[in-house]
């Protein structure tokens, strides 16, 4: 097969390396695999797929201009949303597949008429743009005739609530070749909690510190450890070291070290330090809404209500002080992670690809299966 991804920057991170790992596990089974993105940019990871470039002149002006539409007509899309749009609509080469990367490059995967279209939601977007007109976008983008995957049950019944339509749910995988219970030396007089370090407000980093502040006003043997791609700018008035851009090895040894990952997002789509921290067998508190596809509280993890400050840190006083707990949690995380595989997530969309090709319609029992997992105490909640 022939298969495209289109893309725009490479600015995130979990999301691109989610589309890096599935593009070149598709270039090594032979299939040939492009990757159309906007220029100038750096090349984050390690893209075995050819890359191509649509030339992106005059960002600098547009971003201006954009600005001022969006201050002075909020109603109107962004000139910087339209000239990406076109600009990657021209780029696109002949392929079988054309898959939109996120929630902008789907206008141009759409209007390029080149291949198949599909759509691999990996976070329901719309939440990163409350009042802007990319919001407008981005619903008016999911009534495009795109066939469509999600990564979790959150995205998933996001999508189902809002627009009436369900579909396949692919997880992501871990590399189980990295993440796995290691030992490590660690000073047995200490306790060590670890969290994403990212000053995006829906991450909740914010919300960390201050439950983390409440930990080490009942414990004084309390170690916080930050880790990210971009050093932090903010004042937080609790000590942390932070790791910038840590390799997956290190980011394995940090895992292994510590006592408590947490996970503080308000919402997430299948995030991927509580699922790789379980597979090192490190015991794990998050939060719920992006989680359900695989954190059971009581089961592998502790898990929590985003925001409520209180109850993560009695969650994580709970672990620091309960050795069986920690230690069943060290057990059941990595069984559960095992679960989760990059084969099985390139076999299931080198499967729908096919499907698709050969016109017949595309499984969703695997959305419906997900469904299933859902319980009382895992409301589904609709971000608007």
């Amino acid at each position: 097969m022939r298969i495209n991804y289109t893309m725009d920057y490479l600015d995130g991170f979990g999301g691109i390396r989610t589309t890096n790992i599935i593009s070149n596990k598709l270039a090594e089974r032979g299939h040939e695999v492009t990757v159309t993105l906007l220029k100038p940019q750096p090349l984050l990871f390690d893209w075995r797929s050819r890359i191509i470039f649509a030339e992106d002149r005059n960002r600098t002006a547009r971003r201006r201009l954009s600005n001022f539409i969006n201050r002075r007509l909020k109603s109107l899309p962004s000139a910087w949303a339209n000239s990406t749009i076109d600009s990657l609509t021209q780029a696109i080469p002949d392929c079988d597949i054309n898959v939109a990367h996120n929630w902008i490059s789907a206008y141009p995967v759409f209007r390029s008429g080149k291949g198949l279209p599909f759509h691999h939601l990996q976070h329901f977007e719309e939440v990163f743009f409350s009042g802007r007109p990319e919001r407008h976008l981005f619903d008016e983008g999911m009534y495009l005739p795109l066939q469509r995957t999600v990564n979790s049950i959150w995205c998933h019944n996001q999508v189902i609530q809002r627009y009436g339509y369900a579909l396949p749910i692919i997880n992501p995988g871990i590399d189980h070749f990295t993440f796995y219970p290691r030992q490590v030396e660690r000073d047995p007089g200490r306790k060590r909690i670890i969290c994403l370090g990212k000053e995006i407000v829906w991450k909740g980093f914010k919300d960390a510190v201050e439950s983390v502040k409440l930990v080490m006003q009942k414990r004084g043997d309390v170690e916080f450890i930050a880790y990210g791609a971009r050093p932090l700018k903010g004042d937080y008035d609790v000590p942390f070291q932070f790791v910038q851009n840590p390799s997956n090895e290190q980011l394995a040894n940090l895992y292994a070290s510590v006592d408590v990952l947490l996970c503080p997002s308000w919402y997430e789509s299948f995030p991927g330090p509580p699922i790789e921290a379980m597979a090192c067998g490190t015991p794990v508190v998050t939060t719920r809404y992006g989680t359900e596809d695989y954190a059971r509280h009581e089961e592998n993890s502790l898990v929590v209500m985003p925001r409520d400050i209180k109850a993560m840190a009695e969650a994580i006083l709970r672990l620091l002080s309960d050795a069986d707990l920690r230690e069943k949690f060290r057990e059941t995380g990595p069984q559960t992670a095992k679960r989760f595989t990059w084969e099985k997530t390139v076999d299931e969309f080198e499967r729908l690809f096919q499907m698709a090709l050969e016109g017949r319609k595309l499984s969703f029992g695997s959305a419906e299966n997900h469904l299933t997992q859902l319980t009382p105490k895992d409301p589904v909640k609709t971000f608007r």
